[in-house]
């Protein structure tokens, strides 16, 4: 049992292993005890197990945005937070419409891999990117972009690597934390181009040589 509930499904390893498939439950820690003939075994911090959420809504100025991770047995460390845009160190030409999202996740595979699905609240426009802060700079990185929404894969950086290569600022083994913006392209503002005057005098030349000129076509009309 995974607390109350019986495990989905088992299967009898060896005289001292079981493998057995969690339930559905909520976020949260329970205990899995074993019943046999013998009796049923004592909970202990040894057969803990710990539900984590895998999705969550975060607000953001321009409307709310689900994230979901999937992969490498991942799963959300507390809630994804949201803050403004940096003032500085930021793609120039771009307005983040969304803010600075981050998250972070614990219980992954060493050095495995998770997707991680933006749901927007209106589609994306051409153009858009997203910047993750590696190593305390903003980076552009790969991602998909199809309508409202964004996919990306983020790497556990367990040491072996760096976050450059595996987008995971956290060298712990299993645990991932990855800052992320949106950048969308900022309209730039149309600069007025000056339409040419001209002088009083220059109008005045202007206007006795087109007389000029309509005299000539009127005489040689009369020849």
């Amino acid at each position: 049992k995974f607390g109350t509930i019986n495990a989905t499904g088992f299967t009898v390893n060896s005289a001292t292993q079981i493998t057995a498939i969690a339930p559905a439950a909520p976020t949260g820690v329970v205990n899995v005890t074993v019943t046999t003939a013998a009796g049923t075994s004592a909970p202990s911090t040894a057969s803990q197990y710990k539900y984590q959420a895998t999705s969550a809504v975060v607000s953001t100025p321009n409307g709310d945005v689900t994230i979901t991770i999937d992969g490498a047995e991942c799963g959300f460390n507390g809630s994804p937070s949201v803050g403004a845009a940096p003032a500085s160190d930021t793609p120039s030409g771009s307005a983040f419409p969304y803010g600075q999202i981050a998250f972070k996740a614990d219980g992954c595979t060493s050095g495995g891999t998770t997707t991680v699905s933006l749901l927007l609240p209106k589609s994306v426009e051409p153009g858009t990117k997203l910047y993750k802060q590696i190593d305390g700079k903003w980076l552009e990185w790969a991602a998909t972009f199809n309508g409202t929404t964004v996919q990306f894969k983020v790497t556990d950086n367990n040491g072996s690597s760096t976050a450059k290569i595996t987008g995971d600022n956290d060298p712990t083994p299993g645990s991932i934390d990855d800052p992320i913006m949106i950048a969308s392209p900022q309209a730039m503002a149309a600069t007025p181009t000056a339409v040419p005057t001209l002088s009083q005098w220059a109008l005045v030349g202007l206007s006795m040589l087109v007389a000029f000129f309509g005299v000539g076509v009127v005489r040689r009309r009369s020849v």
